[in-house]
């Protein structure tokens, strides 16, 4: 039996959830909430690092695996199709795809990736990015709490792991006698497109589900807290008294039909400017949901509805009025999934921690990510290393034979291989200089001739035989008979080496000049026809055509400047 921790550190409370792993069921245990304080001139992730702190110290909280995530909004996230990639490539592939698109320096980041289907040699990989320093500063702050997580994942992609354990068919009085969810409770069928819609506090998560597989994922900037914010504004109250209000009322008024009873009009009117401002959400969701359609070809037959801001009452209607599609609260699978305390089990708010505290079990499909790679890594205890360490060297001992064997054989094949690579170096620098100077002649006399002082020597020869050349060209250049060559090589000049710029056609055509380049923008055009003046034999300069290349996504521009000679030139 051993007892895992789901660590959830929100941004409007830190939550921690234990769960009992036995045979075949897994139960909660127990369940824990700190509500971070709102403290001015305070760092936020200071205070919330106090708060989990003190849930660890008042509740006792000793975990055998602690398994936490990272917010998404630190978290960029990509689904890429990889058309006959190899398994042991695609971390490969990856880090190649992303390099071009991330923001930072591939040094400067952590990735991780998970392969979520492999059909037809298409194979759909679940990659994601965050900077290391802000995954070294959030397990830092845990460290000093004495906290060692065995996974950082990511907090969406937690819902991985609870989605095999949610019911979304259930018992509804409101269905007709023939639909065959009519009286039924069981586990999600492996068919269907779901989305599991978590409104939180600061944010929004929108994970995309189809035949029980992860599609898609995004993060939405706006939760409680936008409601809070607005319901202060609307009424003119402070920040403190519209969240005490906003959790006293706890409901929307969407519809325009209804009237305040007799004397409750001051919460009719918060419930509709709650309702104003779930509208603000309900857009974007919409945006969402369209790209979905668009983009993965996907829309869902139910959103599941958990988070701490979805406990709005009124607020599943209101959803699946907006959005067209139905609604149901989240529940829980509970012959597999043990919650005996009813009330908990129907809590919008121990959805993400549970789904975090459920990486420690396993699962067919459940998130891979971990944030903790490289000089990150969990490492375990040294008694575990040494067991680790002794089966390794056991597997050592055995190889050990097998390389002594096949020792004399890789020796004589790595002989041969090193002469003919030595053999094909000689014949390329014989190939450029046009003859084999005496020096190296000397060196490659011994069969068993140095390769590295050979190659010294050569590039020595080498870079001579080029600094030799362009002291020929410069000397031509400066002759008054090669009037282009010095042209040109006064063009070379005046541009810096910091432009890009790539001549792709220079002609002298009487005391007209003509050049055409590709740069890399508008701007670095101007700037090139405003360095053109400045070269010493151009009397005048003048653009002729300017446009962006076709077909290279407007990345490359393509120019066309006229420049006149002076007279004698």
């Amino acid at each position: 039996m051993q007892k895992i921790l789901g660590l959830d550190i929100g941004s409007y409370s830190i939550k921690a959830i234990e769960i009992i792993n036995t045979f075949k069921t897994y139960k909660v245990n127990s369940f824990y909430e700190k509500v971070i304080p709102e403290i001015e001139n305070l760092d936020p992730s200071t205070v919330g690092l106090t708060a989990v702190r003190q849930l660890f110290t008042e509740n006792e909280v000793d975990p055998d695996r602690t398994y936490t995530a990272m917010m998404g909004l630190l978290v960029s996230l990509r689904v890429l199709n990889l058309q006959n990639a190899k398994k042991r490539n695609v971390p490969m592939i990856v880090e190649g795809q992303l390099e071009d698109q991330a923001p930072f320096p591939l040094e400067e980041a952590v990735i991780d990736q998970q392969i979520l289907d492999i059909k037809d040699g298409n194979t759909s990989v679940l990659a994601v990015l965050s900077r290391k320093d802000h995954v070294e500063a959030y397990l830092n702050g845990l460290k000093d709490l004495g906290i060692e997580p065995k996974i950082i994942d990511v907090d969406y992609l937690a819902f991985m792991n609870l989605y095999p354990f949610l019911l979304t068919e259930e018992e509804d009085e409101t269905l007709p006698n023939d639909h065959p969810a009519k009286g039924k409770k069981g586990p999600p069928t492996a068919k269907g497109c779901k989305l599991i819609l978590d409104i939180g506090h600061m944010k929004t998560s929108m994970v995309l589900f189809n035949d029980g597989k992860f599609v898609a994922a995004r993060t939405i900037r706006m939760g409680g807290r936008y409601f809070t914010d607005y319901l202060a504004k609307s009424l003119g109250i402070t920040y403190n008294e519209a969240q005490r209000v906003k959790h006293a009322i706890s409901r929307i008024e969407h519809k325009t039909t209804t009237q305040p009873k007799p004397g409750s009009e001051r919460e009719f009117l918060v419930a509709r400017k709650l309702a104003i401002a779930v509208s603000e959400l309900v857009k974007e969701l919409v945006r969402t949901l369209f790209s979905f359609k668009a983009h993965e070809k996907m829309f869902p037959e139910c959103i599941l509805l958990t988070g701490g801001s979805s406990a709005l009452l009124n607020l599943p209607e209101y959803l699946e009025e907006s959005l067209e599609v139905p609604v149901r609260r989240m529940k829980f699978d509970n012959t597999r999934l043990k919650i005996e305390d009813e009330r908990l089990a129907q809590s919008p708010i121990i959805a993400q921690a549970l789904a975090i505290g459920l990486r420690g079990v396993p699962g067919k499909h459940q998130s891979q990510i971990n944030l903790r790679r490289g000089e990150l890594a969990f490492v375990g205890s040294y008694d575990a290393i040494i067991r680790q360490a002794a089966n390794v060297s056991l597997l050592v001992a055995s190889l050990l034979v097998c390389l002594v064997a096949s020792y004399g054989f890789r020796w004589w094949l790595y002989g041969r291989q090193t002469d003919e690579f030595k053999k094909r170096y000689r014949e390329q620098v014989i190939q450029l200089l046009g003859t084999e100077p005496k020096a190296l002649k000397n060196m490659a006399a011994s069969s068993s001739w140095d390769l590295k002082a050979y190659s010294g020597q050569a590039m020595k020869i080498i870079q001579e035989d080029v600094k030799l050349r362009e002291q020929i060209l410069e000397t031509f250049a400066k002759k008054q008979s090669a009037a282009p060559l010095r042209v040109l090589n006064e063009v070379s000049q005046a541009i810096p080496k910091d432009i890009s710029i790539d001549v792709t056609n220079f002609s002298v055509q009487g005391n007209t000049v003509v050049l055409e380049g590709e740069t890399d923008s508008y701007a670095s055009s101007e700037k090139i026809q405003t360095l053109l003046k400045n070269v010493p034999s151009f009397a005048s300069v003048e653009r002729k055509s300017q446009e962006y290349k076709p077909g290279s996504d407007n990345k490359i521009v393509k120019f066309t400047v006229s420049a006149q000679l002076k007279e004698g030139t």
